[in-house]
């Protein structure tokens, strides 16, 4: 069975396994794993995700908005298939290029729709907390990627140029 579930202690190891998976591909930055790659252990990434996780516990300074880590688990394979970052509201960053949900799904998994599976999951959790008009954003040149948002529902609003990424982003809303 595939689930949608917070990250916990006990899939420490399915977590780096997913992580090191990114890295062997050529992943740098995850996209949507609450910076998971620049973690080694598994205790320090959760006092990352919790600093966020409690818009009254945040330091605004720091540029995160409360949100909640989620990951794509297959329970009968015990594997991490993907992450996802769910965000429940948006600043000026999230606004222009972030959007309210991040996702990656692990290389070898990836074309076998669990990524439009993990959105539609994540959408799931912002219409829990009241959240309807979703934004989600990707590289202009994933395909992959544009594609899942817009079989989710997507409706592209326009193309925005990053200097920070160095290409275009599209942004799309969902509307549930």
């Amino acid at each position: 069975m595939l689930t949608l579930i917070p990250p916990i202690k006990e899939y420490e190891k399915e977590i780096f396994d997913f992580k090191d998976e990114m890295l062997s591909f050529g992943d740098i930055e995850f996209n949507g794993c609450g910076r998971l790659e620049q973690y080694s252990s598994f205790e320090e990434w959760k006092d990352h995700l919790d600093s966020y996780a409690d818009r009254n516990k945040m330091d605004p300074s720091c540029g995160l908005v409360e949100g909640r880590q989620y990951m794509l688990f297959d329970t009968e394979k015990k594997r991490v298939l993907g992450m996802a970052n769910v965000r429940h509201y948006l600043n000026d960053f999230l606004m222009n290029l972030g959007g309210h949900i991040g996702y990656s799904i692990r290389p070898t998994e990836r074309g076998k729709g669990y990524g439009t599976l993990q959105l539609k999951l994540a959408l799931e959790k912002l219409k829990e907390i009241g959240v309807n008009d979703v934004l989600v954003t990707c590289d202009d040149d994933n395909t992959a990627s544009y594609k899942t948002i817009e079989s989710c529902g997507g409706t592209l609003e326009n193309k925005v140029y990053s200097d920070k990424y160095g290409c275009f982003i599209r942004r799309y809303w969902i509307n549930q």
